[in-house]
């Protein structure tokens, strides 16, 4: 979309995409330096797709 960035990963459900965390900012309010985002983006996909292979997914 013009005037806006994105840092986006995927969320999986054991070898499957089920979904995708992103982070959409306007571009003049983008920081130069995206690696903080890319980051806790990252983390974030990555502690969503944990759940898919926890204890409590089998109770549910």
């Amino acid at each position: 979309m013009p005037g806006w960035d994105s840092v986006a990963a995927p969320v999986h459900w054991h070898d499957s995409i089920m979904g995708a965390v992103l982070m959409l900012k306007r571009s003049t309010e983008m920081p130069a330096d995206l690696r903080p985002l890319i980051f806790h983006t990252l983390k974030a996909a990555e502690s969503i797709s944990d759940l898919t292979t926890s204890p409590l997914t089998a109770a549910v």
